[in-house]
Parts: C-alpha cells; structure tokens; sequence
C-alpha cells in the first residue's frame, strides 16, 4: 500500500510538472555569429558575406515582422558595410531599429583575445564602439566571441557596458559548471549574466531551443565551397523551416529577452541566480584541445602556431612603443587595426589555409610600416645621435649616452635544476643553451632544426612536483594565481602574460615575441609542456625563455619582455629611429 501512495504521489508530480512546462511559451532563439574574416584576406568572400548572407538574411526577416534573430559581427565587419555595402547596412539598421535584430558587436577583429594581453581587447572594444558610432548604431550589450572563448577576466575588461555574456560549454569540464546559467562580477551592482551554449532545457521561463546558433554566413549558402555566394535551395528550406515553426506557435525571443525573463523570475520567486564557481583562471578548454589547438597542435601541414602567434605579440609591442612616444599620433588606430586583424584566430586552430596563416604576417608587416612612420617622425633633429631607453611600463623615456652597459659580475648558480625541461622531438633536432643572466635566473635559447621538409615536432617537458601550478587569468595580466589540479587529465593555458609557475619556487617566462605556445599541464603525470607541430618546409629557427625562482623576477620580465616591453631607440640622424628591445642581461642593466 506505501508504494502504491509513494507511485500515486509520483504520477501527480509528475502530471504537474507537464502541466507547468505546457503552461510555458515554446520560444525560438538564434544567434547568428558573422565572421568576415572566415577565410582571411580575401575580400571577395567578405562581400560575399556581407550581400549574400547577412543580406539575404535581413530580407527573409524583415519580411516576417515576428521574426527577432541576436546578430553579432564585429567592427571591422560593420566597417565593411559603411565603407562597401551601404544597402545592406541600412537593411540592418532597419532590423534594429524595428525591433527584430539585437546587434552583437564586441571585437573589431574576430581575434584570438584570450592568447594576448587584456589591454589588446580594450582597445578592441573601443575600435568597435567608434565604428559604431560612425554609422549611429549601437550595440547591445550581449557579448558573444569567435571560437565562444570565455576566459573569467572577460566581464572585469569589458565592464558595465556588457550585461550579458556567451559562453561556451567547454567553462563546465573544469570547476564544477553545472547549470545554464550564472552570474559574474563586472564591477557593477547588477552583475553580468552569463548563458552558456550547451542548451537551453530546464529553463523556468520558457520550453526554449535554439532557432539557429552558428556562423551566420552559412545560413543561405554553401560555406566556402562556393565563395559564399547565396544558394537559393537552401534560403527556401530556411525561410520554409521558420515560417513552419512561427505557424505552430513558436515565438522568437533575443538572447537578451530571455536573460531579461530569468532575472525578472528569480526576482519574483526571491531565489538567487548562482555565482559563477571560482574557476581559478581557467579558460575554457572546448573538447579535449583547449587553447593547445590555437597555440601548437597541428591540424593540417601548413600550420605555423607558434610564429603566427608570436607575429602580432611583436607588433603590439611596438604600439605600445609608439604609444609611449607619441600618444597623440592620428596613425595609432590605423596601426592598431592591423594588429588587431593580425590576431584573428582563423589563422590557427581550425585548419588554416596558407593564404590565412600568411594574412597575420601581412597585416602585421602592414602595422610595423605605419609605427616605423611614427618613430621617424619622433626622430626630431633635437634627438638626432642619441639613444633613448623607453619603459612602456611606466612612460619613462630616458636619453642615454649610448648602448646599456650589460654587468660582467660573477653570479651563483641556479639552485634548481629540476627547472630545465625534458626534450622530445621527431624530425628534427633540438638544442637548448643555457645562460646566467642574473641571480636564480637563467635565459634558455632554444634552437630547432628540422631533419628535411616533412612536418615535425618537438616538446619541452617541465617538472610540476605539486598538486597546483600557478598563472594569471586571460586578459588579467601579472597576476599569477594558484590553480589547482582539475579533475581532467589535462588542463591547456594559453599564459598570454606568459608567467607558468611549475611551484612557488620554479617559474617559467615565455617570450611571447619570439614563439608564442600554449602551456598543457598533467597534473597526474606532475609534467606541463610547450608543444609544437609545425609545418611543411619550415627552416630552422630559435627562441627563449627565462627560467627563474622568484615570482617578483617571474612578473617583471613578464612586463618587460612581453606586456610592457622596454625598448632602445637610436635616433643617428633626424627622421631615423632605430628599435630595439631589451632581452636577456639587457632587462637587468642600469
């Protein structure tokens, strides 16, 4: 009799909780995502994109007055409408404007924004909103990134503009993410909401699915299979598939009304929105890749991470240079914007194209010409014949009588061998040379020669006696944290600041100007390496890093070498500048 009553009691619950979910609205939500820059470069696909996805697209929904889509695209795409494809802008404008379209515009490059310092996506932001305000649009304030990267310094850099943030699902394999939801500390009282993608059950507001959540070009056409251009079959299905789900019921809400929806249900049912758990720095890892596909794992022949990463790492720094000397220079932003489509995460990761991995040279190259432009108008012949030290750090420029002095006094040795990696390589030889620059600090150059064309690779393997190791949040520079050993075999950090402690008392510095690798820790095997496969007729090449038992050394050549570079410039006759940062004892001179 107790377990027929415990059953009656089920079935009622049961019966109830149907009832309830009948009683919610059957909601449609899409979120179309425009990558400009998909196949980088090539400016046919991105009118392409613009007319025949993102256009065709605006037609069908403004043909449809109760459709609503959250379209997001960054600056740079909204200058490519100004400046090429004014129609399709005003169609967009219209959409916004008529309520039907919530604009999603954040980066001005779909930038690979966790692997470079958080300065690097303010200033992007702040690209975006002038493009913006040039064409008198606004956006949302949703937030939605290229690759969905989430990195928990994301609501502190963006700030109060942003209330609502995308992320992806890959937050929940460390740290304990079980909900869809959750709030995060943006520095204001009304903290920022973040929704992540892996689905939209058991919401307490509406039966919601996703309508559309991808990259928006594909919608009407066939990819870049045929350049993008529109494929009328699929715009038929399309329209036909919306068209039916609007006919059963369905209404079509923005990210930000349902956001609006939840806040407003836990408001009236006084329960609280969970905090997001302490993710102790780490980004989100997407699968079993990470940040290791961007920085180091190979997908196909032609990749060369950990140059293509490093390339935009070397001009940003002479930005932050050229900002040093001359803040008030009108070419700065221009600079800026190469720098910014140079980190575009399409020439890693995902297969990159030859032409795409070559984009981040070229548009590096394109910023180096415009700051050595700055620099030689700085060059005045009042400082022509001297050398100037510049700290980017603090703004200091300070003329010098000639080249630095390097101390030749003797130093102790480094009480910790344990801090020199293990070597793997396979089609090709590796060597690393050691020197003493300064007390418990040694520069390690590494030197790589590949056996013949083929593809090769090689791995540096540090030891990581502890059940933590230690590094700074993405976009949170020079403040490196404890993290403790996740429950996944293997945790990949793309150390954009490029401080990885392996303890308290070993602590690694990458030069993020010369090779720019991700960090894998396996916290079971008490081993983290910088891993990289590199391409198709690669010559031999080298880089360093700094191995140290400080953490205050660990953070002031992270600054010096990496965030806050600092630089001598020899001016030997007016309008010539000459640039050259310090590494090595040259971080130590006086």
């Amino acid at each position: 009799m107790k377990h027929a009553l415990v059953l009656v009691m089920l079935v009622i619950c049961f019966t109830q909780v149907a009832k309830a979910q009948e009683r919610l609205p059957q909601v449609k939500i899409s979120l179309f995502h425009f990558n400009v820059q998909y196949v980088c470069g090539d400016t046919e696909c991105e009118d392409n994109i613009i007319k025949a996805s993102l256009g065709t697209l605006l037609d069908d929904l403004l043909a449809h007055p109760k459709w609503k889509m959250s379209i997001e695209i960054q600056g740079y795409g909204i200058e490519v409408m100004r400046d090429r494809h004014p129609e399709v802008l005003e169609k967009l404008r219209k959409a916004v404007d008529g309520g039907q379209a919530e604009l999603i515009v954040t980066h001005y490059s779909d930038q690979w924004f966790i692997g470079y310092p958080g300065a690097d996506m303010k200033r992007s932001v702040e690209l975006s909103r002038k493009a913006l305000e040039s064409v008198g649009l606004k956006h949302s304030g949703v937030f939605s990134g290229q690759e969905m990267q989430w990195a928990p310094g994301l609501p502190e850099v963006l700030g109060s503009e942003y209330h609502t943030y995308m992320a992806s699902s890959g937050i929940s394999s460390y740290g304990g993410f079980d909900n869809d939801y959750y709030l995060a500390d943006n520095g204001t009282d009304e903290k920022a909401f973040i929704l992540t993608h892996r689905g939209l059950g058991n919401l307490p507001v509406a039966n919601a699915s996703w309508g559309f959540y991808d990259d928006g070009e594909n919608w009407n056409t066939l990819i870049s299979i045929n350049r993008f251009r529109l494929f009328p079959p699929r715009r038929t299905i399309n329209v036909r598939d919306w068209e039916t789900l609007e006919a059963g019921g369905h209404e079509f809400w923005f990210l930000s009304d349902l956001v609006k929806k939840i806040r407003e249900y836990h408001s009236s049912e006084g329960t609280a929105i969970p905090a997001i758990p302490d993710s102790h720095g780490v980004t989100w890892q997407m699968g079993d890749a990470g940040p290791h596909l961007w920085m180091g794992r190979r997908l196909v022949a032609k990749e060369r991470d950990g140059e293509v990463r490093a390339r935009p790492y070397r001009s940003r720094g002479l930005h932050r240079l050229a900002e040093t000397l001359a803040p008030r220079d009108g070419r700065l932003d221009d600079a800026l914007k190469h720098i910014l489509l140079a980190e575009v995460s399409d020439s890693s990761g995902w297969r990159p194209e030859p032409g795409e991995v070559q984009y981040t040279f070229d548009e590096s190259d394109k910023a180096d010409g415009i700051l050595q432009e700055v620099f030689n108008s700085w060059a005045t012949p009042e400082r022509a014949g001297k050398v100037f030290e510049v700290r980017t750090a603090s703004g200091a420029v300070r003329a010098m009588s000639g080249p630095p002095q390097v101390s030749g006094q003797s130093l102790q040795e480094v009480p910790a061998a344990t801090l020199h990696p293990r070597i793997e390589a396979e089609n090709c030889k590796v060597r690393i040379g050691y020197e003493l620059i300064a007390n418990g600090t040694e520069k390690a150059t590494v030197t790589v020669t590949p056996d013949s064309d083929a593809a090769f690779r090689y791995k540096l393997t540090f030891e990581t006696p502890g059940r933590s190791v230690f590094a700074s949040r993405e976009l949170i520079d020079l403040a490196p944290r404890e993290i403790p050993a996740p429950a996944r075999e293997e945790l990949s950090l793309a150390i954009p600041d490029g401080i990885f402690g392996m303890s308290d008392r070993a602590w690694l510095v990458k030069d993020c100007q010369e090779r720019h690798l991700s960090v894998q820790w396996r916290p079971a095997e008490g081993a983290a390496s910088m891993e990289e496969f590199v391409g198709l007729e690669t010559p031999a090449f080298t880089f360093s890093f700094y191995l140290t038992i400080s953490a205050n050394t660990a953070k002031f050549l992270a600054e010096e070498l990496n965030v806050n570079p600092r630089y001598y410039v020899a001016v030997p006759s007016a309008g010539v500048a000459s640039v050259q940062r310090a590494t090595g004892r040259y971080l130590f001179a006086q």
